[in-house]
């Protein structure tokens, strides 16, 4: 994975601050695969009921904002117990646990 620890703390640490300890964070994408290029990050969040949210996800996303040094990071998140689409699946499938 080409991220460096302080960008995966300070995305855990965002993750918790907005979402609480229930939620997860994966990355998925050409950015959890190393022999893949691509210059975003993708980032899966599976949080509980009532907290996929734009407010949280605009909280998100300014916190990681600064650390990650303003890479293009696209966000999908999803509420615990709702049905999983194909994004959902291909994130859970393939995406490394933070």
């Amino acid at each position: 994975m080409r991220l460096q620890p302080e960008e995966i703390e300070a995305i855990r640490q965002a993750a918790l601050a907005v979402f609480g300890a229930g939620a997860t964070v994966r990355v998925f994408g050409s950015r959890a695969r190393d022999h893949l290029r691509g210059g975003d990050l993708d980032l899966y969040l599976e949080v509980a009921p009532g907290q996929a949210t734009l407010a949280n996800e605009l909280r998100f996303r300014d916190l990681i904002e600064r650390p990650l040094d303003e890479l293009k990071v696209d966000i999908v998140m999803h509420e615990r117990g709702r049905p999983r689409g194909p994004i959902d699946q291909i994130a859970r499938r393939d995406g490394i646990l933070l």
